[in-house]
């Protein structure tokens, strides 16, 4: 069943065939599509291992999933697998921003703002997601690398 999974959701390619006359179909995956998702998940990061390497927690990485920000992720037996590039293209987003030299009262930290504008449904991955389609004008603290240094 996973594997049928897989290839309704595209990630691993196969030829389907029609088997028998009830509507069933065979699917043919080659091996070297197997051998391929399986290097990526095995160099794929948890979610607690992207949470860290971002600097935000664990329930903030499955908010960026779900928002479709965080792409190319795998669920396979109830656990999350995040692409390393996934991570490194964030994490370059937030690299590009423009430092923040002298802040001001007129500059929040990305948890100030979740916690000041939370309750009109403004959270974490929103906010991540108009940066990143450039909607919503940030900076980034220079001496910090993670998403905890946006403002």
């Amino acid at each position: 069943p996973a594997l049928a999974r897989l290839v309704r959701q595209q990630v691993l390619p196969a030829r389907m065939h029609p088997a028998g006359k009830r509507g069933r179909t065979v699917g043919l995956v080659s091996h070297a599509a197997v051998v391929a998702l399986q290097q990526r998940l095995s160099t794929g990061f948890t979610v607690v291992q992207a949470a860290h390497r971002l600097g935000i927690d664990r329930h903030r990485v499955l908010e960026l999933i779900h928002e479709g920000i965080l792409t190319d992720v795998l669920r396979i037996a109830g656990r999350w697998r995040i692409p390393a590039t996934t991570l490194d293209e964030l994490l370059t987003t937030v690299g590009r921003l423009p430092p923040l030299l002298d802040r001001t009262p007129d500059w929040h930290s990305l948890r100030e703002a979740t916690r000041q504008f939370g309750p009109s449904h403004l959270n974490m991955a929103r906010i991540v997601g108009l940066i990143c389609a450039g909607r919503l004008s940030a900076r980034r603290d220079p001496r910090e690398t993670s998403l905890r240094g946006v403002y």
